[in-house]
């Protein structure tokens, strides 16, 4: 039974779009806005590329790279990422 599920996660996978915020955090803004555009259209609410235009970074000129690493204990780090957490583990 799980295995089904399985196979249908990694096929429904390979149609949904990559979230605007993950793509934009990777440099890939024009990717982020085409899919700004595309749903939006759906909605009825933009009819022209115009009104889909994202901010970027402004380093003034400079080339930053803004990276930052986490750890496994980043999961514990507030109230609710504790509450959530132990939620995950017990149901696990």
């Amino acid at each position: 039974m799980s295995h089904n599920f399985d196979l249908f996660i990694l096929i429904a996978s390979r149609f949904v779009p990559n979230s605007p915020r993950w793509l934009l955090s990777q440099g890939r803004s024009q990717e982020a806005e085409e899919i700004l555009f595309y749903y939006g259209q759906k909605n009825g609410r933009m009819e022209s590329r115009d009104s889909v235009k994202l901010k970027t970074l402004n380093t003034g000129g400079a080339n930053v790279e803004v990276k930052k690493s986490y750890g496994a204990m980043d999961a514990f780090k507030t109230t609710e990422m504790k509450r959530r957490m132990r939620i995950l583990l017990w149901g696990w």
